[in-house]
């Protein structure tokens, strides 16, 4: 393995260990907002494998409860 696989693989894992709380902290945000976000699914989009960040972005704006945004659109 290389080092520059190595460094990224471990900022991988560092930032995978850190969504639970980002997410936590995601949806306090939204609450405070007045909008009504789902904390599980915050985490599940924010979890998510996708090539193109603007899908994500938008799985995450909904969860967040984000009014306007459609969910579930490919």
């Amino acid at each position: 393995m290389r080092a520059d696989d190595a460094a990224f693989d471990a900022a991988e894992a560092r930032i995978r260990a850190e969504l639970p709380e980002r997410a936590r902290q995601a949806a306090a945000w939204a609450e405070e907002a007045g909008l009504t976000p789902d904390p599980d699914a915050v985490l599940a989009a924010m979890q998510e494998d996708e090539t193109f960040a603007e899908d994500l972005f938008f799985s995450v704006l909904a969860a967040l409860g984000v009014p306007g945004i459609p969910e579930g659109e490919d």
